[in-house]
Order: structure tokens, then sequence, then C-alpha cells
């Protein structure tokens, strides 16, 4: 169940993480 989220919200943390930087 998780296992195959945890791809998910690797990405999503990933991309939260660039938009943060970003203006």
């Amino acid at each position: 169940r998780l296992t195959r989220f945890t791809p998910a919200l690797h990405q999503v943390q990933y991309a939260r993480r660039q938009a943060s930087l970003l203006p």
C-alpha cells in the first residue's frame, strides 16, 4: 500500500521544494 505511494511522495516533495525556491 505505502510501497507504491512512497515514490509518488518523494517526487511530490521534490517538486514542492523546487517550487518553494521559485519566486
